[in-house]
């Protein structure tokens, strides 16, 4: 058995660890989804930093926004395999909670069990972070 001073450096050393991978994991994050040049070479470029890139949310994502966007990638011939949504968890609820109309309660976004995590729409993977900004 350890002595007790051992154990507790041990969990201060885990402690600091798993703040420090979290803070920098949360940096990442937010300069990734962001439309920020980075910080004197210390942060990657943000996603919508590079040219033609729109970070403007002009109104709310609907089904007919995400098949427009899904025609553009098949369009510019982007690997659609690759493709991924990226959304707010609020737009992310909203869609799922479409049904094909009518008579009919049947969902038109179901969770996709054969795919790692499960959030899919129209057969790509969706990441859904409070990062990105909520249509209006």
């Amino acid at each position: 058995m350890r002595p007790a001073p051992l154990r507790a450096e041990a969990a201060l050393d885990a402690a600091l660890r798993n703040r420090l991978v979290t803070d920098v994991a949360n940096t990442v994050d937010a300069q990734l989804l962001s439309a920020s040049t980075g910080a004197a070479g210390t942060l990657p470029k943000g996603l919508f930093a590079y040219a033609g890139q729109t970070l403007a949310v002009t109104s709310k994502l609907t089904v007919d926004n995400m098949i427009d966007a899904d025609a553009l990638a098949l369009g510019a011939n982007v690997n659609l395999e690759s493709l991924v949504w990226v959304m707010n968890p609020r737009e992310f609820v909203n869609l799922r909670k479409v049904t094909e109309g009518g008579t009919s309660t049947r969902k038109l976004f179901e969770p996709d069990a054969t795919r790692s995590g499960g959030l899919t729409f129209m057969g790509h993977r969706a990441l859904v972070s409070s990062r990105v900004p909520v249509g209006q």
